[in-house]
């Protein structure tokens, strides 16, 4: 307050009451007249609480996703790896029969 009335300047702050801490209050201190402040209280609760559940959400979301999304990385690359593997031994392995083939038609 005696920044509002010496400095004549708004000063704007954030509470918590020590016996609820789950009341968020936010206001502003400012000059009105001579020696006089105007003091402006608002109960900032409701938005505090809507925003920590939007952040909790996202978070929440953001993790259920991406536990599953690994799970299927995982997969699909050893199904890379399956056929990459299979293809190779397919192209080995018919280069081994016609090399077998020849060898015993001669």
């Amino acid at each position: 307050m005696r920044n509002a009335l010496t400095l004549n300047e708004i000063t704007e702050f954030a509470a918590t009451p020590s016996n609820n801490e789950y009341h968020h209050i936010q206001g502003k201190i400012m000059p009105f007249g001579n020696k006089r402040v105007l003091v402006l209280l608002m109960d900032m609760t409701l938005q505090h609480n809507l925003e920590k559940m939007r952040r909790d959400f996202i978070a929440n979301v953001s993790h259920e996703l991406r536990s599953p999304l690994t799970s299927l990385i995982g997969f699909v690359e050893t199904l890379k790896i399956r056929l990459i593997l299979k293809k190779t031994c397919w192209k080995d392995s018919s280069k081994l029969w016609k090399k077998n083939q020849g060898v015993c038609h001669d």
